[in-house]
This record gives structure tokens, C-alpha cells and sequence, in this order.
């Protein structure tokens, strides 16, 4: 079985708590809106797992294949140079060895991958990939699918998405629609689809703030 895991992005945070990140660049659909707590959104704060380090720590659990960090519609302008956000995920997680160690040491001992700051950097480098081409939540979903298609042949492959908590309800909605249009009647043989929320919750907002909609209590 494939074993994927997809960190979403988040295209709505600055980067104040991240000094080393430059001017925040955003596509015309995202500047109406944003928050400045990247870094407890997407590292977390006070012992809470923000989504980088929840990303990681599910793809040592789930012994990973791949691990796909989103996304394409927030860049950040270092220099001349834009990165896309994708691209600063991964390079938080790639050099955040010695932090995950010393601000999680609950949920990250020095075993298996992480037994050494080199098997760690080896492990991120090699599972990981770069969605650059999304722009939001249900793009971000339709870059997956057709990327687990395309890597699982015919076999059977294990999704696991990673997000904020609040975030959870629209992704898991997203996930759903657009892997049964890409997989059709093969997507119940075909896909395990698994969600974990991190943390600490996007948007100054709270668990409390999500809104249900439906037939039950």
C-alpha cells in the first residue's frame, strides 16, 4: 500500500513570527484577508503541534512514502527571488531537527528516523514533493488526487491530510468531492482517505467557531 501524507498550506498567514521569511506576495483571490500567526499556525506554540510538525509526525508514524507540501498561492519574496509557500514549508520542516526536538520532545524522541538530525534531513528529502500549482483548498485536493493516481497504479494508497483543526470540516467536504471525480467507482478500492488536525487552529480562530450543518445533534 501507498502511504501519502498532504500538509495543506496557508495562504492566508504573514509571516511575523518567522523573521527570516521576506514580503509576503499573494495571489488577487487571497489579499482581501490574512492573519499574522504563520508560525502558530504552521509550527505551532507552547508544546501545540502546528501543521508542519503534525505532517511530520503522522509520516513517521505512518512510515511515509511521500509526503506533499502545499501550496501555490503565497509566495514570499526573498531578494529577487519568489518561494512558494510549498517551498518554505518544507525547508521549515527540513531544518526544524533541533526545534521539533526541543519544543515537542512528547511527541518526537531520538528513534528510528529521528535518531540522528542527518537520518532525519534524509527522510524529509527523499519523501517529499512540492504542489505548486494550487490556489486553494479544493485545488489543493485535486492536485492530490491526481497525484495519487498517478502514483499508485492500480495498487491501493492511504491519504493522510493534515491541517488546521478548523480547517478540517472544508478540506475533508473538498477531499471527498474531488477524489471520487478523479477515481470514480474505484475509489472505495482504491483510496483511504485519513484526517488529522493539528493543534493549533488558523485565522485567530477556535474549535468553538466551526459551524455544523446537518440531520444529527
Amino acid at each position: 500500500m501507498l502511504r501519502i501524507v498532504h500538509c495543506s498550506g496557508y495562504a492566508l498567514g504573514n509571516d511575523r513570527e518567522l523573521k527570516k521569511c521576506g514580503t509576503v506576495v499573494r495571489m488577487p483571490d487571497t489579499q482581501s484577508q490574512s492573519f499574522n500567526d504563520w508560525g502558530t499556525v504552521c509550527w505551532g506554540m507552547d508544546g501545540l503541534l502546528g501543521r508542519v510538525p503534525k505532517t511530520v509526525l503522522v509520516a513517521k508514524t505512518t512510515s511515509a512514502d511521500t509526503i506533499m507540501w502545499s501550496t501555490g498561492s503565497t509566495h514570499y519574496k526573498e531578494n529577487d527571488a519568489l518561494i512558494s509557500e510549498a517551498q518554505r514549508m518544507y525547508d521549515t520542516a527540513y531544518y526544524g531537527y533541533g526545534q521539533l526536538m526541543e519544543e515537542f520532545p512528547h511527541h518526537f524522541c531520538k528513534e528510528g528516523i529521528l535518531r540522528t538530525e542527518e537520518r532525519y534531513r534524509a527522510f524529509i528529502r527523499s519523501t517529499s514533493e512540492l504542489d505548486v500549482q494550487s490556489k486553494n483548498t479544493r485545488t489543493s485536493m485535486r492536485v492530490l488526487a491526481e497525484k495519487v493516481d498517478a502514483w499508485s497504479g492500480n495498487s491501493r494508497a492511504e491519504v493522510n491530510v493534515v491541517t488546521s483543526v478548523n480547517h478540517l470540516p472544508r478540506v475533508v467536504r473538498d477531499a471527498h468531492i474531488t477524489f471520487i471525480e478523479v477515481f470514480g467507482k474505484k475509489y472505495a478500492v482504491r483510496v483511504s482517505l485519513v484526517f488529522h488536525g493539528a493543534d493549533t487552529c488558523y485565522g485567530d480562530g477556535r474549535c468553538e467557531d466551526i459551524i455544523i450543518k446537518d440531520l444529527g445533534r
